[in-house]
């Protein structure tokens, strides 16, 4: 019963707006409304947003992730906090080609939704770790924060608004061999023309500024007929 009458129920709003019409989110704007006493204060935001990523070209991949966030407030008087940034990846090796039929990687949720859980696996410390030791998974980077004040007119809430852009992200891929070969063919040759025109000239300077004692020697075809 004390865990109860600690317990604020929000109500969440979530809006995604698409702004160049590609069919993906270009923004997604979370709000958190709890209701709160005229003599309670909230003094830090720890909040956890699930996100989900899937890469189908070139390679497929599928991860469900999570971006995590912890603020302070100000002072004892804070009404509400809103946060714009941006939300980012964060790889550390390549992603292995695997065709458009095989998954490279995929990461499921943080919980499976089976069994008991402790205090301490629920704990952001505990999701946290999870999270930087996979190989790609997701921050918010770029992030401002504004808190808002209680005044005489302010309700009895405390509003938590999130607003993160999501930019076009870089996926670094092991190349395949035939990409390999496309490119490669065309170093060698270049390698190979710089080679063979710088020995060509060498050979021509050291042949006619007789450099080295040469012998010129004509065939026996072409002797006879200057005879003739």
């Amino acid at each position: 019963s004390g865990l109860l009458s600690n317990l604020r129920v929000p109500s969440i709003s979530i809006e995604r707006h698409d702004t160049n019409f590609d069919g993906y989110p270009d923004m997604i704007e979370y709000t958190a409304t709890f209701p709160v006493g005229d003599s309670e204060r909230v003094t830090y935001v720890q909040a956890m947003l699930g996100t989900s990523l899937a890469l189908r070209a070139r390679t497929r991949f599928m991860m469900d992730s999570a971006v995590l966030l912890t603020l302070a407030a100000p002072g004892r008087n804070a009404q509400g906090v809103t946060v714009n940034g941006e939300i980012s990846l964060r790889q550390l090796q390549r992603l292995p080609h695997r065709g458009l039929t095989n998954l490279a990687w995929t990461y499921g949720p943080l919980l499976s939704g089976h069994g008991a859980y402790t205090v301490e696996q629920l704990s952001l410390d505990s999701f946290q770790q999870q999270l930087t030791s996979r190989n790609v998974t997701t921050e918010i980077s770029n992030s401002r924060e504004a808190w808002q004040m209680r005044t005489a007119a302010s309700t009895g809430s405390f509003v938590v608004k999130l607003r993160l852009r999501v930019p076009d992200q870089d996926i670094r891929l092991e190349p395949e061999m035939m990409t390999v070969i496309k490119f490669s063919w065309v170093q060698f040759f270049c390698i190979f023309s710089v080679l063979f025109l710088l020995s060509r000239a060498f050979l021509n300077f050291l042949v006619q500024s007789r450099v080295l004692p040469t012998r010129m020697e004509w065939p026996s075809s072409i002797a006879k007929a200057h005879m003739d």
